[in-house]
């Protein structure tokens, strides 16, 4: 049965989430080697097998149907596409882009690698963020980003020319200790500009 994750104490935005390495075809190297998302996969046990349904129900034809069902019984007005993982196929995201239209009183949210896929028929209330790591290569002209960068302590590789946007972009605040969550700040969600985010 497809898993929709009802949020955690932190943060209350329901989730759908999808194994590491096995659904993210547009990762870099870099995202792999720092990937926070796999460690919740080591950390927790539940965690591998969960995403790994997830995965085996999305290539099924009832998915959106499971998906509607299960988004339609939620309060909340955010839903967040991939913790972890991304849309591996167009198939998979025309099966979102479908899902997201069902609900268009709600705002879906989704970073991704995989900038060669067609998004041209999404919602508006399907927002989407192009992920840049230093390696990252083909990112889209236009379009918000969500720029990764090193954190004190911690060097991930340096960008070949300052990414676009970076001057403007707004830092998430997320892990800044300050008890602030992405349903608090929502900055994302209503897809006020690029963000950056730094590795933790």
């Amino acid at each position: 049965m497809v898993y929709l994750s009802p949020g955690n104490i932190r943060m209350k935005i329901p989730t759908f989430s999808l194994p590491t390495t096995h659904s993210c075809p547009g990762a870099t190297l870099t995202c792999m080697n720092w990937c926070y998302a796999k460690k919740a996969e080591k950390s927790y046990p539940k965690v591998l097998p969960c995403r790994i349904r997830n995965l085996n129900d999305s290539k099924r034809e009832d998915f959106k149907d499971k998906m509607i069902s299960l988004i339609s019984k939620t309060n909340s007005n955010y839903i967040r596409i991939h913790e972890s993982g991304d849309f591996y196929s167009q198939i998979y995201l025309d099966k979102w882009i479908d899902i997201c239209k069902n609900f268009p009183e709600k705002t879906f949210l989704a970073y991704t690698q995989c900038y060669k896929l067609d998004y041209s028929k999404k919602p508006d209330n399907l927002i989407i963020y192009w992920t840049m790591w230093p390696d990252s290569r083909g990112l889209p002209e236009t379009g918000l980003k969500a720029i990764v960068i090193s954190k004190k302590g911690k060097c991930i590789g340096n960008y070949l020319s300052e990414p676009i946007g970076l001057k403007n972009a707004f830092k998430c605040k997320k892990e800044d200790g300050l008890g602030i969550t992405c349903d608090k700040c929502l900055y994302c969600y209503k897809a006020k500009g690029d963000v950056i985010f730094e590795v933790h």
